[in-house]
């Protein structure tokens, strides 16, 4: 008769081994698919965030391109208007001389207010850069927080 309640005990004892063996390995999977799936989406924000830097990267590149092109031009205009001004003077009266004057800051003014243009998207380009350095922040603490809430439930589980 013991021999029968020792075994009993045993298969019993075997039994809840068992059913404690699949509640760890459930809580082992979960955790892992919770790991796995915070890994996917860190992943898919870091890549998302390098899109966007490289986007703000080849509009800085592009429109400092273009005020070199324009650099360029206002000196090949400066240039030029100086030669025409030159022969003008030589030419004709003083109002010439006037008339390219004035196209001359005409054109000076239009390139200071592209060059105010391109600084001011260069500071929108930064500020950009800036929100996304923040909203990258905010994710690894959200992913910080996600990974802390399923160790303290691993833990309130156990």
């Amino acid at each position: 008769m013991a021999d029968k309640v020792k075994r009993t005990l045993e298969f019993r004892m075997s039994k809840k081994v068992a059913e404690l063996t699949q509640v760890v390995h459930m809580l082992f999977t979960r955790n892992h698919e919770k790991e796995v799936e915070i890994d996917a989406l860190k992943d898919c924000y870091e890549h998302e965030i390098t899109l966007v830097i490289d986007d703000a990267r080849e509009r800085i590149r592009k429109l400092e391109d273009r005020v070199t092109e324009l650099d360029r031009k206002l000196e090949r205009e400066k240039n030029k208007q100086k030669e025409v001004v030159k022969e003008v003077v030589a030419q004709e009266s003083s109002e010439k001389e006037d008339e390219w004057r004035r196209r001359l800051v005409a054109a000076e003014k239009a390139l200071n207010d592209e060059k105010l243009e391109t600084q001011h998207l260069r500071d929108l380009l930064i500020n950009a850069q800036k929100d996304i350095e923040k909203l990258r922040q905010k994710i690894e603490e959200h992913l910080h927080s996600k990974a802390d809430e399923i160790q303290w439930r691993e833990v309130e589980l156990a």
